[in-house]
């Protein structure tokens, strides 16, 4: 009734044509502020434009790359430019249909994102950098995870050491995971090829499962004897290859070292860099060189196989001990430089070779490994 009265009051004669336009006026004030409040919500966005993308799980090896499009929507409520298209991997390469955006208009951003061929998660964030003065930077996020079919933990597995005049057995462990997609009866055995000096003992009763987008994941403790008894090795390391089939995929392979007693030990044993970008930050490792006599000795030189991956600057320091100056120890800061383009090999190694001022085991032989990583980028925004 209220409502009426105030309607009735507004058109009515008697208030003149001065009256009607106030009260008319007021209302179609009104009734926009309205409209407007019910299709903004009520204020304008106070969170920027964005999106996460997550691939579902690929079998490495399967897939090159990986596309999506994201539908960016200027959802503020002021045009839109996009000055700058930024990505934080250059393993992306992007395109903008359109630089300049109206308040509710859609613009397509399309991201391809190069895979990784191990089992490994992908993140590339893309951000629009644009000339909104709140809301200046959108972030759309793309995942992809890779499963190899069979892999192991370790690469690399460390047996100790031995004595080599003596015969015996190093022994060492790691876990062996799975991935398959398919009906249970179907599922791929492990097939293990060995040397005769190798024996290989996976426990069954320890798989564990998860599942992943469709994916069964099987997880195995697997142990290995490495017989190291009645060699003349006395200067070098025993390095026997184990490698392993499941079903028609590509196999996996895990490298057994064991090093035999000498009067010199390195901590670790094998200078592992980890992974490494194409062109990306040197990497810098401590090893502890000690000697078993605990005497003092001093290192004389170092060789690397590859120079060109070792900066020239590898320096040398005594070790330090909280109950006494430890001349029995050394330590050598090893500096690695990533290749600076694509390499045909992702996997790296080789022997860091120390010389002793000793008449007695005078060299020693230190492997290293790396792995390398690479990607490349290309942004761009179509005119």
């Amino acid at each position: 009734m209220k409502t009426k009265g105030a309607v009735a009051s507004v058109l009515d004669p008697r208030r003149g044509p001065a009256g009607f336009f106030r009260f008319g006026l007021a209302g179609v004030i009104a009734i926009t502020t309205l409209s407007l409040l019910h299709l903004g919500g009520g204020r304008p966005a106070t969170r920027p434009p964005g999106e996460v993308f997550r691939h579902p799980p690929i079998l490495a090896g399967t897939k090159d790359s990986i596309r999506h499009v994201f539908q960016v929507t200027n959802s503020t409520d002021r045009a839109v430019k996009v000055l700058d298209v930024a990505s934080s991997c250059t393993c992306t390469r992007t395109v903008l249909s359109k630089p300049e955006l109206r308040p509710g208009e859609i613009a397509e951003l399309v991201v391809d994102m190069q895979v990784m061929r191990t089992t490994a998660q992908r993140v590339a964030i893309v951000t629009l950098h644009t000339d909104h003065p709140r809301l200046p930077k959108w972030t759309y996020r793309i995942e992809a995870k890779t499963y190899q079919p069979v892999w192991f933990d370790e690469p690399t597995l460390n047996m100790g050491e031995f004595d080599p005049k003596t015969p015996g057995v190093s022994r060492g462990g790691t876990k062996v995971h799975t991935c398959y997609q398919g009906p249970r009866g179907d599922r791929p055995t492990l097939d293990w090829v060995a040397s005769p000096h190798v024996r290989v003992r996976v426990d069954e009763s320890s798989r564990s499962v998860e599942q992943d987008g469709g994916w069964e994941l099987s997880t195995y403790d697997v142990s290995f004897e490495l017989d190291t008894g009645g060699t003349s090795l006395e200067h070098d390391l025993i390095s026997e290859s184990v490698t392993v089939r499941y079903g028609d995929h590509v196999p996996a392979m895990v490298r057994l070292v064991a090093r035999p007693v000498r009067p010199f030990s390195c901590v670790p044993a094998v200078a592992h860099f980890g992974v490494l970008a194409v062109g990306g930050e040197p990497r810098t490792l401590d090893v502890l060189v000690r000697s078993q006599d605990a005497g003092p000795f001093r290192i004389e030189g170092l060789e690397v196989d590859d120079p060109a991956l070792f900066a020239s600057d590898v320096t040398e320091e005594a070790g330090r001990s909280r109950e006494r100056d430890d001349s029995g120890t050394r330590i050598v800061r090893l500096v690695l430089r990533p290749p600076q383009i694509s390499m045909p090999s992702k996997h790296l190694s080789g022997y860091i070779t120390l010389t002793f001022d000793r008449s007695r085991e005078r060299n020693f032989r230190l492997p290293w490994v790396a792995e390398i990583q690479e990607g490349r980028s290309r942004v761009a925004i179509d005119p």
